[in-house]
């Protein structure tokens, strides 16, 4: 598979996701095409493909402080209706 091709299916995938490159797994699944086609071959790091495409590369979100997610997690609460505590089951 050729360079330009994987290129537009990024810019392509971006354009459908409102702007924002997916990551490589998401890509794969969303394109059918598998990382061993452009890894080694075209470029060493999922995230030099997207700079090539036009974007900067992904970044691993960092992790929660301890208010934001017990904050998140008593929203899933009220969404959800359900609490459970790892204590209830014992």
């Amino acid at each position: 598979m050729d360079r330009e091709h994987i290129i537009a299916a990024i810019r392509r995938t971006a354009t459908e996701n409102g702007g924002l490159p997916p990551g490589a797994r998401r890509f794969s699944e969303e394109t059918g095409i598998p990382g061993k086609e452009w890894l080694g071959k075209h470029w060493p790091r999922w995230g030099d493909a997207l700079r090539e495409a036009g974007f900067e590369p992904n970044r691993l979100r960092g992790a929660l402080d301890g208010d934001d997610l017990f904050k998140r997690y008593a929203e899933l609460v009220r969404e959800l209706g359900v609490f459970q505590s790892a204590l209830s089951s014992r």
